[in-house]
Formats: structure tokens, C-alpha cells, sequence
């Protein structure tokens, strides 16, 4: 299977839900040709708190606004994540939505390793690692620092796609390039250790509220692929957008391909083949 993979790396801000809005609605308007192209499924996943610090009536409204673009365009869609109340106990968490290309919510992710502000907040973290049997692809989800675990990676393998919407927010714009190469890193490492690929979605970078800023460190990261010598890993191995601009990227996934190299890395002993994804 031949998977379209598209990472969308929009400006956002905290508290500007209309403008975040636009701009997500902007960027589909430009990926609209993807889906005409040869291959089987297509995919695009959003970064992490993609419209801001939402309302519950504002997260109703995107989350309906996102069932209807995957309609639309015949797309499953990760669509970043957002503050979902938990009306039992009256916090939040931060949950990441999944919609098949028939305009289905059919669930998500709850972020498992909360970051500090989000401690500060009290809210409510995940307890499950997540994955999706949808249009015969095994999808995997993660949230941004969940990544920085790796046992939560290694508990994914089998997938076919892994999902992370981030926010790579910083205390200043010098470290933007900074954060920038630790993703690039970090998404490299673990893609290619756990032979998996990794779809993260950040925002593009720009000032997000008072002192934070982000730093546009999505990527696409295919682990089987082979570069000769005179290229560079970055030709496709894993594919960026430079400087942290606005911006989507894309990257044709060949699933038998992957899997073939799965199967090699398990064989050569590269690669413990007990560790696949609970049911």
C-alpha cells in the first residue's frame, strides 16, 4: 500500500482561535490536488493545540469543521489536539481526534506525559498508548512529549503510520533552532530504531503567547529508506520545511517496503520482534 503522508505546519497562536482557523482552512485549500495523485490513502495530520487554548464551543466547532474536510477530501485526518473537558471530574485534557475519509470521528489520544504548563493547569493525563485499525491501515498516535519516552514508542511497534502533533514551545526565540534539531533528532531516532514511520505536525515558528515561542519542527520519516552516499539523509529519510517556515510537506510512504526492512532488521537481529502493539 502506497501511503500519502502530509504534515501541516501552519502559524498559530494561543488565544486567536478565528486566525488559527483561518489559516488551517487556508492550507487545505492549497493540498486539495494531493489526493488526485497515485496513491491508495492519504493522510494528513495537524500540530498539537493547533486552534489555541479552544472553548468547548469552539472545539465542537473545529471537530465538526474537521469531519467535513476529510469528507471533502477523502483523507483520514489526525487533527492536532486541542483541550477536551472532562466533564466528570471538571478538567481538561489534551486530546488529540482521528477521522476516517468518510468524515467519521472515530476517536483518540490522550496525552500520556504532560508537559509542565500543563501540570500547572492540572490536567488530566492519558493512560493508554492509542492505535486505529482504519481503511486497512494500522494507525498509531502520540502526543509531543510523549515521544520523549521511549517505552511508549517501542509499545507502537507493528504500526504502519505513527502520528505526533507537538508544540515545540521555547522561552525565547534563540532557542528556536535549538528545539528545532532536537526533533529532527529525536523523530530520526526513534522512527528508525523501532522501524516505524513518524508523521510529527508542529506549528510554524512565530511568537505564541507572552515569552513561548514555537519552532516549526514538523517532519516526515520513512526508516526503510536507503541513501547513497553522495546524497544526504534528508532527501528522504526524513523530510522538513526549512527555518521552521509556514508551510505543509509531504512524502509518499511505501508500506510492503517498510515492512520488508522490518522483517530484515528482526531477521539480522536488529530488531526484537515481541515488542508489537496490545490489542
Amino acid at each position: 500500500m502506497l501511503v500519502k503522508a502530509v504534515s501541516l505546519q501552519p502559524l498559530t497562536k494561543r488565544n486567536e482561535f478565528k486566525y488559527n482557523l483561518m489559516r488551517i482552512k487556508e492550507m487545505f485549500s492549497q493540498i486539495t490536488t494531493l489526493n488526485e495523485e497515485n496513491h491508495d490513502r492519504m493522510l494528513v495530520v495537524l500540530p498539537e493545540y493547533v486552534i489555541g487554548m479552544a472553548t468547548p464551543q469552539q472545539v465542537r466547532e473545529f471537530s465538526d469543521y474537521l469531519c467535513e474536510l476529510a469528507q471533502k477530501y477523502r483523507t483520514i485526518i489526525v487533527g492536532g489536539s486541542y483541550p477536551q473537558l472532562d466533564k466528570e471530574s471538571g478538567r481538561y485534557r489534551n486530546f488529540s481526534p482521528i477521522i476516517d475519509s468518510s468524515g467519521r470521528l472515530r476517536g483518540g489520544h490522550y496525552k500520556i506525559q504532560l508537559f509542565r504548563f500543563e501540570r500547572k493547569q492540572h490536567m488530566l493525563p492519558g493512560s493508554n498508548i492509542t492505535r486505529w485499525e482504519i481503511e486497512g491501515l494500522n494507525i498509531g498516535q502520540l502526543i509531543c512529549s510523549d515521544m520523549w519516552h521511549p517505552d511508549l514508542v517501542m509499545r507502537m511497534r507493528g504500526v504502519d503510520l505513527l502520528c505526533v502533533p507537538i508544540m515545540t514551545s521555547v522561552p525565547s526565540k534563540n532557542q528556536t533552532a535549538y528545539a528545532r534539531w532536537s526533533w529532527y533528532c529525536l523523530a530520526a531516532t526513534r522512527s528508525k530504531e523501532n522501524v516505524i514511520p513518524i508523521i510529527v505536525s508542529d506549528s510554524a515558528e512565530g511568537h505564541w503567547w507572552r515569552e513561548y515561542w514555537v519552532s516549526g519542527a514538523s517532519s516526515i520519516n520513512d526508516p526503510s529508506y536507503r541513501f547513497l552516499p553522495e546524497e544526504g539523509p534528508h532527501e528522504r529519510a526524513q523530510v522538513i520545511l526549512s527555518s521552521g517556515i509556514e508551510g505543509w510537506i509531504e512524502l509518499n510512504l511505501d508500506l510492503k517496503k517498510i515492512n520488508e526492512y522490518r522483517r530484515y532488521r528482526e531477521e539480522v537481529g536488529l530488531l526484537e520482534n515481541n515488542h508489537h502493539v496490545n490489542p
